[in-house]
């Protein structure tokens, strides 16, 4: 009964927020004169999505800690109260607060909405796109029939339209009350808010792309449709009531894409792309089809199939990551905040620009077609870092990269050409510099396809996570920094995924010291990565690699101090500009290969394999600090 109540509350919200929004613009036009309709019905979409922005900070928390049972039908109740005040108090004025107070109580019914989705498909074992696809058929629904209801409203029975919205709150509170979910994980309200900054920039950093693009369309849809029902209305192309149907037949599409995305899971980020480009491409062309009402209809019907296709497999994916972390009531609630700020963002701009003549109702159109041209990039982001263009992409990456890191490194490899290829090796480098796993990556991929572990300090920034992902890197925690037994689980966990890498034929490159040189010579202590790595697969090939050159380097610890990498990178960039590119002195790097030999420890403790490694790497003695000069 949880799911089924859940869809019919959301049907019945979306019909009171489609029927109120579209009733209040045709009253607020009368209001007006002249050319009003154009910048109204951007800036009352605007208004009714400001709320869940604004509610944000709360919905978030509230989401997190409570039953969501009970949150929905309380925010319902709500809105059903200020619909029955709006009967009595009927002015322009609390028309247009009545926009935005209804809209920021949606909006905390929303994130409690959004957080059941990931609940609902644990409760009736569907994936969680085929959950969020029911929702949004759902959803559109209520929206197509709300619009045409409620400007029949506003132009029939008048005031008596808040009376009827009204109505309809109270009858979905008592049915959201009982969309109960068993499996709910809750946080006390006060540390969701104690944590509630933390919280929210730990999911932008992580899940930007998702974040943004889904959003941003929810923004484009809203204004590009208000902006076709205001131009044919004044271009004469239908009267009010036959404009408020274009979200339904753009509804349409959008249940058909919505209902079809399901069986595109599995390219999803492709699909996503693709359909943004096509859409990018068309809007500008929106005004010239709108040669009659007619033509209208399809092209909108296209357009709306490719926009339930896009944000359906993008936001059914970014719930489907926090639902695993167990973030879904935060998550659900920034995405609709983002949502909110799209559409007030998109919707906004379009209609002040129109109220201050920056745009014509045909160039307004080119500006939405921008807006989302951003939703395409991000889209072209998740298609790259999700790894379903992967090939390619590694391939172009590896090879600038050699390009790069060759105008400042002269790398010579000794005995690789006598490895023979394998397949679930590990490569075992020491590491006197940071910026020595990138010349290996780089370097040794056509070869080895090598897979490496770091920390996850390296892994989770913005500036590098995509290209970490692209090399299916596996992240593990420094417990320098970290010596807590949360980290060391963690830790076990990631080294499982080692074992499990090496036993499916993948290469791994691990650092058996598991940190940054800090002398000229390799030490790599009581370190036990790789001991638990071999105890569990003790027949796996191992590549010893020797590197030397790179003690003294900006990235060393030569100069008394760990290195920022970011730091290094950018400094060096500058430096190459400075030089030309071309004619800055380069390092002398060399990478000694070695298989390893007979008398290799791999069956020995840890404190015996340890030595053992420590000797291979300082066989040359601690190396000497080299400085090139910039």
């Amino acid at each position: 009964m949880s799911y089924p109540a859940l869809l019919l509350a959301t049907l019945l919200n979306t019909f009171i927020l489609g029927g109120m929004q579209y009733y209040l613009l045709e009253l607020l036009v009368k209001a007006h004169s002249g050319d009003a309709r154009y910048w109204i019905i951007q800036l009352a979409a605007a208004l009714v999505t400001i709320g869940p922005a604004v509610a944000f900070p709360y919905s978030g928390p509230l989401a997190a800690s409570s039953r969501k049972h009970r949150v929905m039908p309380g925010a319902t109740l709500a809105v059903a109260a200020v619909l029955f005040a709006g009967f009595f108090i009927h002015t322009p004025v609390f028309h247009w607060a009545c926009l935005v107070v209804v809209g920021l109580l949606i909006g905390v019914f929303n994130a409690s909405k959004m957080a059941a989705v990931p609940l609902a498909a644990q409760q009736t074992g569907r994936s969680t796109a085929a959950i969020n696809a029911g929702m949004s058929v759902v959803l559109f629904i209520g929206l197509l029939t709300g619009i045409p209801a409620g400007t029949w409203m506003a132009l029939h029975i008048h005031h008596w339209g808040y009376i009827v919205l009204a109505c309809i709150a109270l009858v979905s509170a008592a049915v959201s009350m009982r969309a109960r979910f068993a499996n709910e994980t809750l946080v006390p309200f006060k540390e969701c808010q104690r944590t509630f900054i933390g919280e929210t920039r730990s999911l932008i950093v992580r899940y930007a792309p998702w974040l943004f693009s889904g959003p941003l369309m929810w923004g484009v849809a809203a204004a590009s449709n208000s902006a076709l029902m205001a131009y044919v209305v004044e271009r004469g192309l239908a009267d009010q009531q036959a404009a408020s149907f274009i979200p339904l037949w753009a509804a349409i599409g959008v249940i058909g894409g919505t209902a079809v995305s399901p069986l595109l899971d599995r390219v999803r980020y492709r699909v996503s792309f693709i359909s943004t480009a096509v859409m990018v491409a068309a809007m500008p062309f929106m005004p010239y089809f709108a040669v009659s009402y007619a033509v209208i209809i399809p092209a909108i019907m296209v357009l709306g199939l490719l926009f339930g296709l896009v944000t359906n497999l993008v936001d059914s994916s970014f719930l489907e990551h926090v639902g695993r972390e167990k973030r879904e009531g935060m998550g659900a609630a920034l995405q609709s905040a983002l949502v909110a700020v799209s559409t007030v963002v998109v919707s906004g701009s379009v209609g002040i620009s129109l109220l201050a003549h920056w745009v014509t109702p045909r160039t307004q159109f080119i500006v939405i077609a921008a807006i989302s041209s951003v939703a395409m990039a991000l889209c072209l982001v998740l298609v790259i870092t999700e790894g379903e263009w992967v090939g390619p992409v590694r391939a172009t990456v590896v090879f600038f990269g050699r390009q790069a890191l060759s105008l400042r490194y002269r790398v010579r490899f000794a005995g690789l050409d006598a490895i023979p290829v394998r397949k679930g090796a590990l490569l075992l480098p020491n590491h006197p510099a940071e910026i020595d796993p990138l010349i290996i990556a780089m370097f040794c991929w056509r070869r080895f396809k090598q897979r490496a572990i770091l920390l996850e300090e390296f892994y989770y920034p913005n500036y590098a996570h995509w290209l970490l992902k692209l090399g299916r890197s596996i992240p593990i925690p420094d417990l320098e920094k970290e010596r807590t037994p949360v980290a060391a689980k963690r830790l076990r966990e990631r080294l499982e995924d080692v074992v499990n890498a090496l036993a499916t034929g993948d290469n791994v490159l691990l650092y058996p010291s598991g940190r940054l040189s800090r002398t000229g010579h390799e030490s790599i202590g009581n370190s036990s990565g790789l001991h638990m790595v071999l105890s569990r697969l003790p027949d796996t090939p191992v590549i010893l690699m020797r590197t030397r050159g790179l003690w003294g380097s900006s990235f060393s610890c030569a100069g008394g101090a760990k290195p920022d990498l970011k730091t290094g990178i950018l400094g060096g960039m500058k430096t190459l500009l400075k030089r030309g590119l071309f004619f800055c002195p380069r390092r002398a790097v060399t990478i000694e290969c070695e298989l390893a030999p007979d008398d290799f420890p791999r069956n020995a403790d840890r404190q015996t394999l340890n030595r053992w490694l420590e000797d291979w790497y300082n066989r040359h003695g601690a190396e000497e600090v080299t400085r090139v000069p910039y």
